[in-house]
């Protein structure tokens, strides 16, 4: 089971994940952060796995894809709930993604 639930607080959007992210999860999580990119245009997001299970390292290319959207985009995103290893995977952008320890720490980086 894979559930996505969606909350904005000073425009920003936070997305906390639930469940199991596997190869056939990631087509959701896609499909949403498409719908808030595209059609809501969406600019800052917080991406929330403290509660979700990645079953493997191949969702982080495509989640670091996803990134490469939103930053293409001019988009913002903090992510929380990473170990360091799977911080690696993605990789850095400076300036906009940051990795946070909580939801509540990013703020610091995404309210202007």
């Amino acid at each position: 089971m894979f559930l996505i639930t969606t909350k904005v607080n000073k425009g920003i959007i936070f997305l906390r994940l639930y469940g199991s992210l596997n190869k056939k999860t990631i087509k959701e999580f896609s499909e949403e952060i498409n719908y808030l990119l595209y059609e809501q245009g969406t600019k800052k997001l917080v991406i929330n796995f403290d509660e979700v299970r990645v079953s493997c390292n191949d969702i982080f290319s495509t989640i670091g894809n996803k990134l490469i959207e939103i930053f293409l985009s001019c988009g913002e995103v903090a992510l929380c709930g990473l170990t360091q290893k799977e911080e690696a995977c993605i990789g850095r952008r400076e300036e906009q993604l940051f990795f946070v320890d909580s939801e509540l720490d990013a703020f610091q980086y995404l309210v202007n």
